[in-house]
């Protein structure tokens, strides 16, 4: 076995361990960093890092720390009940956000950072709608669950503003740095538009 295969191999038994830190800055994110908005909506940069799990680590490991860290947010706050619903939007957004590229790589738009972003707006408003199909459906809040539509577009907003201000810093550093994994340097590649072969 070369040592290039070895070292490949080895890079490709940490995604796991990618996965788990993304969980982790999600929580992070979601709990600690945040703004109370006078709307009653909150804006922190979970949701940007959900989206960034997804264009660091692809469908797979990208859903399971959007679906995991999300979830412990809940969890750990005393939202229990809103838990499961949380951890099936956050981690559909990451499928969403990559398909929806995949769908707006034909367009071959000027500024890939325009991809990502209509992308992550997709997103988002999916993010509102599946809130408000789990608190009229599910939780059988009633009127209550129409009154926290507006929070949630406050959150989609900020998490819109996050993934743009993230992606366009970290994923050309991270697609060229070769710490990582070539799982993830190659979906870094694809998110800034030069995929790597």
């Amino acid at each position: 076995m070369s040592e290039l295969k070895k070292t490949n191999d080895r890079k490709n038994t940490l995604l796991p361990v990618y996965a788990g830190l993304f969980a982790a800055l999600i929580y992070v994110a979601s709990a600690f960093v945040n703004i109370r908005m006078p709307n009653g909506g909150c804006i922190n940069l979970g949701d940007g890092f959900v989206l960034l799990a997804g264009l660091f680590l692809g469908p797979i490991y990208g859903t399971a720390a959007a679906a995991v860290g999300s979830l412990l947010c809940d969890l750990l706050a005393g939202y229990t009940m809103y838990a499961p619903g949380t951890a099936v939007i956050k981690g559909a957004m990451v499928l969403i956000l990559l398909l929806s590229l995949k769908l707006l790589k034909p367009l071959k738009l000027k500024y890939r950072a325009l991809a990502i972003g209509i992308s992550a707006v997709i997103c988002e408003i999916f993010m509102v709608l599946g809130y408000l199909f789990y608190e009229l459906v599910v939780l059988r809040l009633g009127a209550g669950a129409i009154t926290g539509v507006l929070g949630n577009l406050t959150q989609g907003i900020g998490g819109v503003v996050t993934v743009l201000a993230f992606s366009t810093t970290l994923i050309p550093a991270v697609s060229k740095s070769g710490l990582f994994s070539p799982y993830v340097e190659r979906h870094a590649s694809r998110a800034t538009g030069k995929d790597k072969q």
